[in-house]
């Protein structure tokens, strides 16, 4: 008997309702992964070819196949994993050298793992999903298997859904590229860039195209770029805005939605282990950190390794992590040192005009549009809450991000209590883009929407824009963004805008913010904004120097 985690991307499980204890024969879906080998190889690699930035193997990225090789499970491991699903009536339907998706009766299930287990089922209105309340210890499991995910509390969304704020102007497409500098490029664009997604939630093809047309953005979205579910009927709000937002920054980037997984770990597994998977992706889910989660951690810093880039919303629950009770809670998976966080800006309050000759998007529907102005961290005043961001509680902070990381503690910023955080974590968010009032289209209605979850891939259109012209230039892609970014902002911080206003102390509107302790933003990095949002423009001239 061993003690093994059911690790997913769960929040706040509020938009689910528990409907009984499962019966036995309903089918239930997971994850089995697999004892990986050489993983201080694959370590040792991301550091020289990823975190060594200007190192002399810096962007040498391996193949997919040779890291399999080196990390995948061995053979012995796999064909004891096999005969135990085998022995229990369980059926394999994905295999990958690490991890096996596999799926079976409740009551298999239960046979396999053992009677600690006990498996409810809950409904959205939309789906049905199997799983268990809690995490679970004592499972029985061949010891060729780490970790089991898909199986603990239903799979949340992480967005926050904005509430109309008819007296603040709207964030349009054309406010996004006007105050981040963004000249959308004439000429052809190599690569592609990709939004994941869980199963329950689909894509609208119309929604994203009248995004396209109404913000006059040369875009369009069909079908045959979207992998897993898409609805004219009922699409999932967050699915519209990640498409729409990595539009609105990089409009001309080939873009593709890879959705259709059941948790977290078989999205990064997929896109790893696909050949034409796309060379950056933004996920907007998350959980709190709890445990950690190795075998996910692992996909990650495998995908850097071959290239991609990862960009994961920071949350949206600020520094405590949705209640401001004991230690704080940061957010998972945006504190692993493989991704780019991304957390929320909003517009300053009466900083801007109003944009001259707005595209149909901001008249239509919605009041008027803001235009270039100054950019503060999302509050609960606007925009209802406040960005996930602070402190590892498992992950020392990378070398790439110490010197600012350790600009800000000895700043002389207000702290919250040293007991509630880790001092010596990984810092998050690395940057910054819009997240509150940003205009969406969902079920063909032009409304304000936000969170981490419209920033990320407002962030991932523009490291399409920066990874093409890598491509151009050297015949190889950017790879992962928080180690180059650092190095930019080191080199260039004028390719930022450094966000010097607003906290992350209040996770929400509803909170009793006078029990609540958090983050302020300050001058350079801070771990409510990072280090600030693009500047495109100049981010793309510092590229073409900085490869020559």
């Amino acid at each position: 008997m061993r003690t093994v985690f059911f690790l997913s991307l769960t929040a706040a499980a509020s938009a689910w309702v528990e409907k009984g204890v499962s019966a036995g024969d309903e089918e239930v879906a997971f994850t089995a992964s697999l004892r990986q080998n050489n993983t201080e190889w694959l370590e040792q690699e991301w550091k020289e070819i990823v975190a060594d930035v200007k190192g002399p193997r810096w962007r040498a990225f391996r193949t997919i196949d040779e890291i399999n090789e080196k990390v995948g499970a061995s053979q012995d491991d796999i064909s004891e994993a096999r005969a135990w699903a085998h022995a229990h009536g369980i059926t394999i339907n994905t295999a990958y050298p690490d991890s096996l998706q596999m799926s079976g009766s409740v009551s298999a299930v239960k046979s396999a793992m053992g009677s600690v287990l006990t498996l409810y089922t809950f409904t959205n209105g939309k789906v049905d999903v199997v799983t268990s309340k809690n995490t679970v210890k004592g499972l029985t499991l061949p010891p060729s298997i780490t970790s089991i995910h898909g199986l603990y509390k239903p799979t949340i969304v992480r967005s926050k859904r904005a509430v109309q704020r008819s007296d603040v102007a709207s964030i349009s497409p054309q406010t996004i590229r006007q105050q981040y500098n963004i000249s959308i490029p004439t000429a052809s664009i190599m690569g592609n860039i990709s939004v994941g997604q869980m199963s329950f939630c689909p894509v609208s093809v119309d929604d994203c195209n009248q995004y396209c047309q109404e913000g006059n953005l040369n875009c369009k979205l069909d079908a045959s770029s979207i992998k897993g579910p898409h609805s004219e009927l009922n699409p999932c709000g967050e699915a519209d805005m990640d498409v729409q937002m990595g539009y609105a920054a990089g409009p001309r980037v080939p873009l593709t939605v890879d959705g259709g997984y059941p948790n977290m770990l078989d999205w990064a597994t997929s896109w790893f282990n696909n050949p034409k998977g796309a060379l950056a992706s933004s996920l907007s889910y998350g959980d709190n950190e709890g445990a950690g989660d190795n075998a996910l951690n692992n996909e990650l810093m495998k995908l850097g390794v071959a290239g991609k880039a990862v960009f994961i919303a920071s949350g949206d629950a600020g520094a405590p992590g949705q209640a401001c009770v004991g230690k704080f809670k940061p957010d998972w998976p945006a504190t692993s040192p493989y991704v780019t966080a991304v957390g929320a800006t909003e517009s300053t309050p009466g900083s801007a005009p109003h944009l001259k000759n707005p595209s149909k998007l901001c008249t239509d529907r919605v009041g008027p549009c803001v235009g270039k102005g100054a950019e503060e961290a999302v509050s609960v005043k606007v925009s209802q809450f406040t960005s996930g961001g602070g402190f590892s509680q498992l992950y020392e902070a990378p070398t790439w991000q110490a010197d600012v990381v350790n600009a800000y503690l000895s700043s002389g910023v207000k702290l919250p209590p040293s007991d509630l955080w880790n001092k010596k974590g990984r810092g998050y968010p690395d940057v910054a883009a819009f997240g509150g009032q940003n205009l969406v289209v969902t079920k063909r209605i032009v409304a304000q929407s936000g969170g981490t979850s419209a920033s990320s891939p407002i962030w991932v259109g523009v490291w399409g824009i920066l990874n093409s012209a890598a491509l151009k230039k050297t015949g190889k892609p950017l790879g992962p963004a928080a180690p180059y970014l650092y190095h930019m902002h080191a080199q260039a911080p004028h390719c930022f805008t450094d966000i010097t206003v607003g906290d992350n102390i209040c996770p929400d509107s509803v909170t009793n913010c006078a029990l609540c302790h958090g983050f302020r933003a300050t001058k350079g990095w801070d771990p409510v904004s990072g280090l600030g949002s693009p500047n495109v423009d100049c981010m793309l001239a510092f590229v073409e120097k900085d490869l020559q």
